[in-house]
């Protein structure tokens, strides 16, 4: 009786999944996006969108400070924030000692009680320091941009360039970059995920062009502060913000 169950609840899954594959596909298709080979002329905009780009982390101590090296070199205006869930391995240590080089790095450390329960949580505490921060310096609001991305996780060379772009419009609110694994795979589990994350997610992707809607992943999503804190409030907790 279990293993009937079982396997109808596999045949089901998987019927949604091909489903949604095919789907994504088809519609990837009807979209029919216009390429131009980069060749989009951007007018330089008076007030250009100031970034921060969240980074938070837990036991990465291996990956840390090549990561927020990397980020650095990025020309953007921005601010790169790191936010460390109590590791036991040194990680904001790490993280501050690439910081004391660099004025647009900053390192956040969570303390017991609160802590290893969830990256979102995190993230949480990250936006209480946003908001304090646009505050004390008086950002306009209206072209501050909240970007996430994985500790070990690296953009690609243009994609500042691309975000720029993008956020030019002021109607444009969210985006999620394409996300791919980095190579070598020493795993079957990496390789999984780079099927997943750069062919089924991005077909995704395309398909909700089709409907005007963007699904946000953990790594590579960008939004604008603004339509956030006019959704939930300015003083609202700081759990209310990303859940």
């Amino acid at each position: 009786m279990i293993e009937t169950g079982l396997s109808i609840l596999f045949e089901i899954a998987m019927y949604i999944f091909l489903t949604y594959v095919f789907l994504s596909i088809f519609l990837r298709k009807a979209v029919a996006v216009k390429k131009d080979g980069g060749q989009i002329e951007v007018n330089g905009a008076d007030d250009p969108p100031f970034y921060y780009m969240i980074i938070p982390g837990m036991n990465e101590a291996l990956v840390i400070q090549q990561t927020l090296a990397q980020m650095a070199q990025y020309h953007f205006q921005g601010k790169i924030v790191m936010i460390d869930d109590a590791s036991a391995d040194g990680t904001a240590d790490l993280a501050e000692q690439t910081a004391a080089g660099d004025d647009r790095i900053v390192v956040i450390r969570r303390h017991l009680p609160r802590v290893h329960i969830g990256k979102g949580d995190s993230l949480n505490q990250v936006m209480d320091y946003v908001k304090h921060d646009c505050r004390r310096h008086g950002r306009n609001l209206k072209q501050v941009v909240i970007g996430v991305l994985d500790a070990d996780g690296v953009l690609s060379t243009d994609a500042i360039t691309q975000l720029n772009r993008f956020f030019q419009d002021p109607d444009q609110v969210i985006c999620q970059l394409r996300v791919k694994m980095d190579s070598p795979f020493t795993s079957a589990l990496q390789v999984s995920q780079d099927l997943e994350f750069f062919s089924v997610n991005n077909m995704s992707q395309n398909m909700r062009m089709r409907t005007h809607t963007v699904g946000l992943s953990g790594n590579g999503q960008f939004f604008r502060l603004l339509p956030v804190l006019k959704a939930v409030g300015w003083l609202m907790p700081c759990w209310m913000i990303m859940n």
